[in-house]
């Protein structure tokens, strides 16, 4: 590759390497959380679903949900036990794809 400045008028001559590099947008997570079935009694069991979603092109590591925070609403009295944490712990998730936790 040769080259002129024309402030020093020198023409300069270089070796060109060429290196090829993805350009990708980051990771950009979205979530929903559905928990089935809607009503329920004393005893009954629900189960909560987190989705989420890699909308960005790069790969996002280590996903996971956060520890459950347990709200109740429409009882003075609430009686409730975590069964079980978030399965998987945590995942990849590649660009345009979704992984699924309960």
């Amino acid at each position: 590759m040769r080259a002129y400045d024309f402030n020093t008028k020198i023409t300069s001559t270089a070796i060109a390497t060429y290196n090829n590099y993805i350009i990708q947008t980051p990771a950009n997570l979205t979530s929903s959380i559905s928990a089935q079935p809607a009503v329920v009694g004393a005893g009954w069991t629900i189960t909560v679903v987190m989705d989420i979603t890699n909308i960005g092109q790069a790969t996002a590591v280590n996903v996971g949900p956060d520890a459950l925070a347990l709200t109740v609403t429409g009882s003075s009295e609430p009686y409730i036990t975590l069964l079980s944490v978030p399965s998987p712990a945590s995942v990849t998730i590649t660009g345009g794809s979704t992984a699924r936790f309960t």
